[in-house]
């Protein structure tokens, strides 16, 4: 039971600072994007990030299940905290990081989409899953709605604040993430490595097919 508790409230701590940061990125980062490329710029980005989010969830959910849901949703918070320091930077540095924030936070942050809900379905008694996991989504939408309104507000005037904030909220997604406790039974070193290495050559070959056909 202390392991249910400790999971589900670290998840919900941790998608609640990622919501946070979501309700105003989600809004924000499009605008800078057609501010300074245009719209056509905007949708082929998006349209980028949608099909490496597609790759990336079925990847998540694929090394979930080889070398444990922990691991793949600490992937996820650290790609996000490296996407955070790269807005950062942008905003600071160069217009066209943003470019690639876009592309981190939206497309490669995504991970552990199915893990995280994974994570909930495994910790936690099945007859209390449906109020637990709406709980989960209503938090997260206060956090989202937050959010948008408090670095909103203070994008114009206070950007540092708004920046130390973005820091504060990605460090403790990375955190909550780091402090999870593995939800399955690990499979023995060599079956995983095993099945790593199928995984591999597989991508491996399609990539020489395709390469083949290319040339």
């Amino acid at each position: 039971m202390l392991r249910v508790k400790r999971n589900y409230i670290l998840v919900l701590l941790g998608r609640s600072s990622l919501m946070f940061m979501n309700g105003f990125l989600i809004w924000y980062l499009p605008l800078i994007i057609e501010k300074y490329f245009g719209p056509h710029i905007l949708g082929l980005i998006f349209s980028i990030t949608s099909l490496l989010s597609i790759t990336t969830t079925s990847l998540g959910g694929l090394l979930g299940d080889l070398i444990g849901r922990r691991l793949v949703a600490i992937l996820d918070s650290i790609l996000t905290f490296i996407g955070i320091l790269l807005l950062i930077l942008g905003s600071i540095y160069d217009i066209f990081l943003l470019l690639i924030t876009t592309l981190v936070f939206y497309g490669l942050a995504s991970t552990s989409n199915a893990i995280i809900e994974t994570i909930i379905y495994e910790s936690v008694d099945k007859n209390f899953l449906g109020r637990v996991i709406s709980i989960m989504f209503t938090i997260g939408a206060i956090s989202a709605s937050l959010g948008s309104f408090i670095l909103g507000n203070l994008i114009t005037y206070m950007k540092d604040i708004v920046i130390i904030l973005l820091i504060i909220s990605s460090s403790i997604y990375v955190i909550s993430s780091i402090f999870l406790k593995e939800t399955i039974i690990r499979r023995t070193k060599l079956r995983s490595l095993r099945l790593s290495l199928e995984i591999f050559l597989i991508i491996l070959l399609m990539s020489l097919n395709f390469l083949e056909r290319g040339f």
